[in-house]
């Protein structure tokens, strides 16, 4: 049986290696690379593995800013889980989240 995999990534070299090799090793792969088109598709069906970029960029108003973060915690949250963050100058950050097993709500975007 062939795992799934979701990769969400805006970097096309990046995304096309990960689908290179994982295909390789034998898994079903699936490539997007626009966050909120890859919040649906993780919401569309179950993988077994999704592969995030967080620093995923969008443009608001002529501003560039991070959106693989917002997209983990929304799919966690509908998973019945959740997702935190701390940060300090100098330290960098750490992330903690939990993952429940049970299936995703039907909840819309």
């Amino acid at each position: 049986m062939s795992r799934n995999v979701l990769v969400i990534e805006d970097d096309k070299d990046i995304a096309r290696l990960l689908d290179l090799h994982l295909k390789d090793e034998g898994y079903s792969v699936t490539v997007v690379s626009d966050g909120k088109a890859g919040l649906r598709q993780a919401l569309a069906k179950p993988y077994d593995l999704v592969i995030l970029d967080l620093i995923l960029h969008r443009r608001l108003a002529g501003a560039v800013e991070g959106f693989g973060l917002v997209i983990a915690r929304r799919i966690l949250e509908l998973h019945g889980s959740y997702l935190s963050a701390e940060s300090a100058v100098g330290a960098g950050s750490t992330f903690e989240f939990t993952l429940q097993t049970a299936p995703p709500s039907t909840t819309s975007i």
